[in-house]
């Protein structure tokens, strides 16, 4: 039933809440009359019987005082103009049953109620007992009896007025409220349309009809203004789409013509690192030719570490041009390459030399990487030439890692038989030494320290 009353419109529910309300109070308003008419109609009754003890006593005293039960039956007689009254009895001063009068005949019930003085009420009756009293001594009792029945006639016919009352009332209020409710209604039923419409439609330019300057009028123009400031902004923000787009539009050519650049751009920068590695090995080979062809083994070997020098750097344009990240490389598949390929081309007997290779798989920017490539090379052929002189098999260790965000730190060591005594490294007539300083204090911005150790245990640390 609550929620059925939920979902009613408005003025079904005003019309619900005008009629319950009027007919409610209707309701209330007739029980406290009908509650009000019977305490007054119970007390007016008492009174008439006080009355008319009073009297029957008063008349009665001298019949009792002179024990004349005749006298007595007459004064009672005088009952039957009260219909109401339906017995009465005098007692005399012993309590003893003095005279008699029965509307409908004699009766016993009377003696069933007490002669206490008072009234009782009963279902159908009200019994008053009245002591009766002469120059202040007591001669006798007067008990009456009532029957209810114009008290209930009365209440019935009240009743059934109250009733009458309430339909007409009711059906007044029904009238009523179908008359006037829909001034409150429709005003809100026109609002809840037009806003339904604009929801549904989108059509900010609607407005709800205003029917009077109340309260509800005043709502229906605020929410006209509202709607107004609504269509307002959403013509401002279809115009803003509209600019959005065609600067997208615009912006989504720029786009694809840089696209388009940076393609043709990356296209000619990787046609060049492929004539740069191209001629890089192009010159390697032609040195490596020369090898062939030279019989001093102290040229021979100059020519080897050239070539190896230029090996070192086609392996980086190589990779660059394989590699979709033109920046950097990885350092540990290129120490291995580089270290390979000079460990192939020493003499047999230093072919087996143990190379290990520890980067954790750090990523080296093509700058750094091609002056490491250059000092991996160095050493390792510096260590070939002078750390095996019996060639016996050796182990090399070449290690890189980030000491933070910028810094970096290079090992190199071996098991060779290391430098003499007293030995530096800006004293040495090494090439290869002396092309690793330039390399790490120069071009890497670092420096190039040699530790003691059992071999050769260089470390540098770079930017």
């Amino acid at each position: 039933m609550k929620e059925k009353f939920k979902n009613l419109s408005i003025y079904k529910k005003l019309t619900v809440i005008v009629t319950l309300t009027t007919v409610f109070a209707m309701i209330l308003s007739t029980i406290a009359i009908l509650f009000w008419q019977e305490v007054t109609l119970t007390q007016f009754a008492v009174k008439e019987l006080e009355t008319t003890a009073e009297i029957l006593g008063s008349n009665g005293s001298a019949a009792l005082r002179f024990k004349v039960p005749r006298d007595a039956e007459k004064i009672l007689s005088s009952l039957k103009a009260k219909n109401h009254i339906v017995e009465a009895r005098f007692y005399d001063d012993k309590k003893v049953k003095f005279a008699e009068y029965s509307k409908n005949g004699p009766s016993h019930s009377i003696s069933e109620f007490p002669l206490k003085e008072g009234h009782t009420f009963t279902f159908r009756r009200i019994v008053l007992v009245k002591h009766i009293y002469h120059d202040n001594d007591f001669i006798g009792i007067i008990q009456i009896v009532s029957d209810l029945e114009n008290l209930y006639r009365h209440l019935i016919e009240t009743i059934i007025t109250a009733i009458f009352i309430i339909l007409i009332c009711s059906f007044l209020a029904i009238w009523l409220s179908f008359k006037f409710l829909r001034e409150i209604s429709n005003p809100i039923s026109n609002l809840l349309n037009t806003a339904k419409e604009v929801s549904q439609g989108r059509d900010y330019s609607k407005r709800a009809q205003i029917f009077a300057d109340d309260d509800l009028g005043k709502l229906t123009e605020g929410f006209n203004n509202m709607l107004h400031q609504i269509e307002l902004r959403d013509e401002e923000l279809q115009e803003a789409h509209r600019e959005l787009e065609k600067r997208l539009s615009e912006q989504k050519k720029a786009e694809i013509k840089i696209e388009k650049g940076l393609q043709e751009k990356e296209l000619l920068l990787k046609e060049l690192k492929h004539r740069t590695k191209n001629n890089l090995q192009i010159i390697a080979n032609l040195i490596k030719m020369q090898i062939n062809q030279i019989d001093d083994e102290k040229y021979s070997r100059i020519f080897q570490e050239n070539y190896n020098r230029i090996y070192s750097i086609s392996i980086i344009e190589d990779k660059i041009f394989r590699s979709d990240d033109l920046t950097e490389i990885d350092a540990d598949d290129y120490f291995k390459v580089i270290g390979k390929q000079i460990l192939e081309l020493s003499p047999s007997g230093l072919q087996s030399t143990k190379l290990n290779i520890e980067t954790n798989g750090l990523m080296i920017d093509i700058e750094k990487s091609i002056n490491c490539g250059l000092i991996v090379n160095e050493l390792i052929t510096n260590a070939i030439k002078y750390a095996f002189p019996q060639q016996k098999n050796g182990e090399i260790f070449i290690g890189l890692k980030k000491l933070n965000e910028t810094r970096y730190e290079f090992l190199y060591q071996d098991n060779g038989i290391g430098f003499p005594k007293g030995f530096e490294i800006k004293n040495s007539n090494s090439m290869g030494l002396n092309l690793v300083t330039l390399l790490a204090e120069y071009n890497l911005d670092g420096t190039f320290e040699l530790e003691p150790h059992q071999g050769a245990k260089f470390r540098i640390t770079f930017e």
